[in-house]
């Protein structure tokens, strides 16, 4: 993974862990994004200026649905421009799935005699 998509995964893991913060915490009327903007603020040398400038938000404050779905968007841009199997899926609903694939899939114990045979 080069350098940039290192920065991308990292900046997409702490944008899930402030939806996290801001899931946890729904009786919170009214969210300052500075948080949202400073990991934002981290690829500007990563993506397009054009991307990381409408990726910042303006507003001073949001909404918690605002804030969540601006989290949401921004972590599924992120994911859909630098697809990755190194870090977690996370389902629409925000329910994270550990994907792990440092193991390669083998196959069932009883399909391994069949196949030797065929190879000898």
């Amino acid at each position: 993974m080069g350098q940039d998509s290192h920065r991308v995964h990292s900046v997409i893991a702490a944008l899930k862990r402030v939806r996290e913060h801001v899931a946890r915490n729904e009786d919170t009327d009214e969210w300052d994004p500075e948080t949202y903007n400073r990991w934002v603020g981290m690829l500007e040398d990563v993506l397009s200026p054009d991307d990381a400038r409408r990726m910042l938000i303006s507003d001073e404050w949001l909404t918690n649905s605002e804030y969540l779905m601006n989290l949401d968007a921004c972590i599924a841009f992120l994911d859909s421009e630098h697809p990755s199997t190194a870090h977690p899926t996370v389902h629409a609903v925000g329910e994270v799935i550990d994907a792990d694939f440092s193991e390669p899939t083998k196959p069932r114990p009883s399909l391994w005699p069949a196949r030797l045979s065929k190879i000898k």
